[in-house]
């Protein structure tokens, strides 16, 4: 990807696990991804499925979660990702951009982690839970 505006497509499926984030990923996910040079930045535009497994909201019990996001991430050599000074500081663009290691490759399971625990539904229920609330 050494010219700006080429592109290149991805199809990943990875076991993976988030312990720590309480994300209990049942089988493999898949990844499907494309990663566009604009420049400075590698543009990451990906599709994510993955078998969850989580607590009803309901009922308490436990079922698998059918998970399917889209997402966008940029990817730099140019972001810092030491901290501007001590306490409180204001975000700027750069908090929102994932870093291109020396070897130039990119970690997706950071990304992954983030949009996956963002879109997950605040009150998960299981099928027989949301049947009922129809």
């Amino acid at each position: 990807m050494q010219e700006v505006g080429q592109t290149s497509h991805l199809s990943l499926q990875e076991r993976v696990t988030y312990p720590d984030d309480g994300l209990d990923i049942v089988e493999p996910i898949i990844i499907e991804a494309d990663l566009l040079n604009s420049g400075e930045i590698l543009v990451l535009d990906a599709k994510v499925s993955a078998k969850i497994k989580l607590e009803c909201g309901r009922c308490l019990e436990k079922f698998v979660f059918q998970e399917e996001i889209g997402f966008l991430e940029e990817y730099s050599h140019e972001i810092s990702l030491s901290p501007k000074g001590k306490g409180e500081r204001e975000l700027t663009k750069e908090d929102f951009i994932f870093k291109i290691d020396k070897e130039n490759m990119i970690d997706l399971g950071e990304a992954v982690r983030q949009n996956l625990l963002t879109q997950l539904p605040i009150k998960p229920l299981c099928k027989e839970c949301s049947e009922k609330e129809d």
